[in-house]
């Protein structure tokens, strides 16, 4: 299984997400959105939410559509042995987002869905 990862260091930032990257052509067997693999660690300080969806998405071989109503939001992360379904879900609810699957990108908007 071949790993792909990325690591970003923005001034007080510091993650490290490992995780293989996934096709984007349905929901797994379990319903999840990406498929379930090795875990990953997320770490990060003053991120901004924008950043840390796109890089989710990206890993989860998802194109992203963020609303411009996002805004700068920042976030402080620390997630250990997560999914990529774990992770994403946590920043939706901990930021009162929603998103809609439209093929091979996920339109990411405030609101419940």
């Amino acid at each position: 299984m071949r790993t792909l990862a990325a690591t970003l260091a923005i001034g007080t930032l510091g993650l490290a997400l490992c995780a293989p990257a996934a096709s984007a052509n349905t929901l797994t067997p379990d319903g999840g959105l990406f498929p379930k693999r090795d875990s990953l660690f997320i770490q990060a300080t003053d991120l901004p939410l924008r950043e840390a969806l796109m890089l989710i998405c990206d890993k989860g071989g998802y194109n992203v559509a963020l609303s411009s109503e996002i805004g700068r939001t920042k976030v402080d992360l620390n997630l250990r042995g997560v999914t990529l379904d774990e992770a994403f879900t946590s920043l939706l609810l901990a930021n009162g987002l929603s998103y809609k699957k439209s093929g091979k990108t996920l339109v990411i908007r405030p609101g419940e869905e």
